[in-house]
């Protein structure tokens, strides 16, 4: 769970910072032609739309780190939303849409992080070496993603029993 909140965290970072002006007319790159790999039935079943559902323990007391990560995650839950599309690419949208690449091995899904609202890791080393105070890294860890038998649920994998227990993350695939 604390690779989702890192997630969202860096999806915020990107919001505070559109405001701010440094990233006005940001180039883009010119695109890479993927290769043409066939694809399995089921990794073909996983291109489309997911929506996604946080659920969190229950907080006990007044523990203010634990409510605020409940209040945080609630609040990005209404438009929390996962789109593979076939070309590798990704959108993970929280509020503010997160684009990569995705893998996929058979039964797990790995997302990548290239970009938070079209802005790369130079943009965000930019912030870092001027002395922001915003800390976005894209070489954090990965999001996994089981692929349930049916291939209709992907919950997230944790990567510790703490984040287990932190609550749980399942994109379920929209209309079909």
């Amino acid at each position: 769970m604390k690779r989702v909140i890192s997630w969202m965290v860096m999806g915020t970072a990107a919001v505070a910072m559109s405001g701010c002006g440094l990233f006005v007319g940001a180039a883009t790159e010119p695109g890479i032609v993927p290769a043409v790999v066939k694809k399995s039935s089921l990794e073909n079943r996983l291109i489309g739309k997911w929506k996604g559902e946080i659920e969190m323990p229950e907080i006990e007391g007044d523990d203010f780190g634990s409510q605020m990560a409940a209040a945080f995650a609630e609040a990005f839950m209404s438009s929390l939303s996962l789109e593979l599309n076939d070309d590798k690419s990704f959108t993970l949208n929280m509020f503010i849409p997160i684009e990569g690449n995705w893998e996929f091995d058979g039964s797990t899904i790995e997302l990548h992080a290239e970009s938070v609202m079209g802005f790369g890791p130079d943009k965000f080393e930019a912030m870092d070496e001027s002395g922001s105070n915003v800390a976005v890294n894209f070489e954090d860890e990965p999001l996994y993603l089981h692929v349930s038998p049916d291939g209709r649920t992907l919950p997230m994998i944790p990567e510790s029993e703490e984040e287990a227990e932190q609550g749980t993350l399942t994109f379920t695939k929209e209309n079909g």
